[in-house]
Order: C-alpha cells, then sequence, then structure tokens
C-alpha cells in the first residue's frame, strides 16, 4: 500500500529500499527500522556511494517525531 501511494506521487518504485511499519509508542519493529536505515542509506558507509535520503510518512499525530526523538 504504502509503494502504491508513493509511486502515485511520483516516487519510482526502484528507488524505495524499505517500507516497515513501526509503533514508537509501542516499540513495536522500532528495532527493525533502525537496521533497515542503517543498511539502506548507508549511513555507517561500507559501501561506495553517497548517503540515501530517508523519509518518515504517516498520517498527523502518527507519532514520526516521537519515533526521530
Amino acid at each position: 500500500w504504502v509503494r502504491g501511494i508513493a509511486t502515485q506521487f511520483g516516487l519510482p518504485d526502484s528507488v524505495i529500499k524499505a517500507v516497515v511499519p513501526v509503533s514508537a509508542r509501542k516499540r513495536w519493529y522500532v528495532e527493525e527500522l533502525v537496521e533497515a536505515i542503517e543498511r539502506e542509506a548507508n549511513l555507517n558507509l561500507a559501501r561506495p556511494g553517497p548517503v540515501l535520503n530517508t523519509y518518515f510518512v504517516g498520517v498527523t499525530n502518527v507519532g514520526k517525531s516521537t519515533l526521530l526523538n
């Protein structure tokens, strides 16, 4: 579903590396999200290439800021 909406808004499916549903409040899948970000965004610079943009999407008051903090 998330991939479909993102591509409808013009984001090419080929650049979507991971979609991880999480609950910051209940701490569901937060560790998996961190692992996906580290792996896909090249944050540890383990492979050559630029660091990739990372996006957090969700409806209003869903906890995106809580997750980042």
